[in-house]
């Protein structure tokens, strides 16, 4: 029941160039099975992007970036797909406009940190795989947003993310920082999916008004107003939220943090911290689950239960949350 006859000998590709070709231009290959020789003529372009419709016509092709980004921005609901992996001397300006950036499995890198600045209505995705917006060092976030923002799919990487000006929507997708914030907000942000994560830092940080409905996120820093009502929020150097200022309220999610090695807040190195208070913050607990306890740096735990709300164990058992430390998994849930 072979399909193939391993008895026929098959010689290896050659190239009218002498080589696999790397640089633009057109070549022959050609192949030998069994005596017999196919060929087959291809070309290999020097295009860095294309431009289609709304309707998935070609607008054109493009060698450079921001010829491209000049042609999305007059072509509202256009998108600009990469076809080639680009690394920008500078970043890369979007001045107005409202299309799509597909990363199509590429990489877009800036060796000076920032690679988009964009005040336009902006979505971005990857309709490949692996496709990355990068920003090597630079002390700078990979993308600054000023207009509106989308994120549907795709890794973005730096020493931060993604700075918000405007109004953000992250879909899905990926972020990964170093430094800063994975997502740094200072207006609107609305966060539904995807992997928020900061080595360095708490990966959400708001300073505004954000809600977030769900995603795994490595930390919030609240200086703002968030709503957050799903998602698993979690931190492994420091607690799940920072709250400097502010008002965060909860509705739903999962929520864990890590103490010192000293175990200087739970009494346990590495034990759960889930708060890092600051007098005269506002934090709201109206649902979500606790799965490592609640652990708080100052005040108890039940000052932070909205009117008619307790802490509830595994077995439905009301929990006593009149110190800092809780030490079991909890939700928040409403009735005596």
């Amino acid at each position: 029941n072979n399909l193939v006859d391993t008895s026929v000998a098959v010689s290896g590709i050659t190239y009218s160039s002498g080589s696999a070709p790397k640089t633009a231009g057109t070549y022959t290959a050609s192949v030998t099975v069994g005596g017999a020789t196919a060929s087959v003529e291809f070309t290999l372009s020097d295009y860095a992007a294309k431009v289609t419709d709304e309707d998935g016509n070609l607008i054109s092709n493009y060698k450079t970036l921001a010829d491209a980004v000049t042609a999305a921005e007059v072509n509202e609901e256009s998108t600009l797909t990469l076809l080639d992996d680009i690394t920008v001397a500078q970043e890369q300006d979007i001045k107005s406009g409202k299309f799509t950036l597909d990363l199509n499995g590429k990489n877009l890198v800036s060796e000076r940190g920032r690679v988009i600045e964009s005040y336009a209505v902006l979505t971005i995705k990857d309709s490949g795989e692996g496709g990355t917006i990068y920003g090597k060092g630079g002390g700078n976030n990979a993308i600054k947003n000023k207009g509106t923002l989308t994120v549907e799919s795709g890794t973005v990487k730096g020493d931060g993310g993604i700075d918000n000006y405007g109004t953000l929507t992250f879909n899905n997708g990926t972020v990964e920082s170093g430094i800063y914030g994975a997502i740094s907000n200072f207006n609107m942000a609305y966060v539904y999916d995807g992997v928020l994560r900061s080595s360095g830092s708490a990966a959400f940080n708001n300073y505004s008004t954000a809600y977030v409905y769900g995603g795994e996120i490595s930390g919030v820093l609240n200086e703002g107003t968030a709503y957050i009502s799903g998602g698993k929020i979690f931190r492994n150097n420091y607690a799940a939220f920072n709250l400097h200022a502010g008002t965060v309220e909860i509705t739903g999610g999962s929520f864990s943090g890590t103490d010192w090695d000293s175990g200087y807040v739970s009494g346990t190195p590495y034990g759960e911290w889930t708060v890092c208070y600051t007098e005269g913050v506002n934090l709201i607990l109206k649902g979500g689950e606790f799965p490592n306890g609640f652990v708080v740096n100052e005040i108890t735990a039940n000052e932070f239960l909205a009117d008619g709300y307790h802490f509830r164990n595994e077995q439905g058992k009301v929990v006593d949350g009149s110190s800092r430390i809780i030490k079991e998994k909890v939700t928040v849930e409403k009735g005596a």
